[in-house]
């Protein structure tokens, strides 16, 4: 006669959930293959959850119907959306789940002195991944001030031209340039960023410009606003330039003064975007071929607030790897490993008005990386290190942006009004 086998019911954590903790009454469990989620605040569930993921449990433990029913509805969620599993197994055999961690081996928050860190860090030009430089300004007189003074206060957020009339040292007959590209053959960096004003027309040879920029490895891209493209192009007309394209920039007053040339947006090698700060400026325009920026110029929060500012069903849209989630908790995308650089040898982390250091005055990039990496003003500003530290969705959300930096948008974020409404 055959022995009876026992099966034992367990519950498991799949290796595809996300699980964040918020505090004691609230965790986050994020479904990583279909970008469903759910948030908790049985305290009994979350302690669930905690022994699943203690390493004696390895990401089973024995299902207790008893003790499920102190939180059935949010157990039957769970599993609703796979973020929990219950699965029967012969003679009481233990499910093993291998669950995802965040690896800390190089983390700069490792241990108690960062210069001990950064020391290890092998490479740590690597990490510049990015560059934005201005090559020059564009001038103005007293009937721009309107526009000067508009463009002036986005002009690092989306790294567009800077208005300025004094006198500008040339980049390419200073040799900044050069310095500049040949410190960044050591770095991560495969495009190069020139963002190029109207006084770049007098203050530059093209034929040299051209030379100097054919000697690297680099792709390059020249941002200019659209008043200027066309005036660029011609003065680069008769050189040669490997691998350069163009990012043009549009804005009301642009689209408005009737000058633009729509025919030239199809140019492949050149994108058109507008930034744009308000619905009405761009009401019965042409703008098929444009690609629409949100910028912030201190007045426009109702418009981010009805166009930008993401609720949770915008969540539900997208799905996120563990590897995505990781990188959340650890940098911001939006920033790390570009720099900005001045016409004055100025390097900023971008994203910040912070100085790292000057070019001018001795300062290398690598110098300027290892101040970022450890004074860190915006690479590693994750939203864990802001007002959204509470927030469940913390790590879901995509990275704190510029915008956000600049008009301290908190007030008007859908998702936290969402969660205190729920609490109500």
């Amino acid at each position: 006669m055959n022995k009876k086998k026992t099966q034992a019911h367990w519950v498991i954590l799949p290796s595809s959930t996300f699980y964040d903790r918020v505090d004691e009454a609230c965790a986050i469990l994020y479904n990583t293959d279909k970008g469903l989620f759910m948030v908790s605040t049985n305290k009994s569930f979350i302690r669930l959850i905690d022994r699943l993921r203690e390493p004696k449990n390895m990401g089973s433990v024995a299902f207790d119907d008893k003790e499920i029913a102190d939180f059935s509805s949010d157990f039957s969620e769970a599993l609703n959306i796979c973020v929990l599993k219950t699965v029967r197994t012969e003679d009481n055999t233990k499910p093993l789940i291998l669950l995802p961690i965040l690896n800390l081996q190089r983390d700069l928050d490792k241990g108690k002195n960062i210069d001990e860190r950064l020391f290890i860090m092998e490479k740590k030009l690597r990490f510049l991944t990015g560059v934005n430089i201005w090559m020059s300004s564009s001038t103005y007189d007293n009937s721009d001030k309107k526009k000067v003074a508009y463009r002036n206060s986005y002009y690092k957020d989306v790294c567009t031209p800077i208005y300025d009339n004094q006198p500008l040292k040339d980049m390419v007959e200073s040799g900044l340039l050069i310095k500049i590209l040949d410190e960044l053959r050591l770095s991560g960096v495969a495009r190069v960023n020139l963002i190029i004003g109207s006084s770049f027309l007098a203050q530059t040879s093209p034929d040299k410009f051209a030379h100097i920029l054919n000697k690297y490895p680099f792709s390059f891209t020249i941002s200019c606003f659209y008043e200027d493209y066309a005036a660029i192009k011609s003065h680069l007309k008769g050189v040669v330039i490997n691998n350069l394209d163009y990012r043009v920039y549009l804005d009301k007053y642009n689209l408005y003064d009737g000058n633009v040339v729509f025919k030239e947006l199809y140019s492949d090698k050149a994108s058109f975007l507008y930034l744009i700060s308000d619905e009405s400026e761009i009401e019965n325009q042409e703008i098929e071929n444009l690609e629409l920026i949100p910028i912030w110029v201190t007045d426009n929060i109702d418009f981010f607030e009805r166009n930008v500012m993401l609720t949770i069903e915008d969540l539900q849209n997208t799905v996120l790897s563990h590897q995505k989630i990781f990188r959340n908790m650890k940098l911001n995308a939006n920033f790390f490993g570009v720099l900005d650089i001045d016409y004055s040898g100025k390097i900023s982390p971008h994203g910040s008005e912070s100085v790292l250091g000057n070019l001018e005055d001795g300062c290398t990039l690598l110098q300027a990386v290892c101040k970022e990496l450890k004074e860190n003003h915006t690479w590693r500003l994750t939203r864990n290190l802001t007002s959204c530290c509470s927030c469940p969705f913390k790590y879901i959300c995509p990275p704190i942006s510029v915008y956000e930096l600049k008009g301290n948008l908190t007030s008007v974020c859908k998702i936290r009004k969402s969660l205190e409404n729920g609490k109500k």
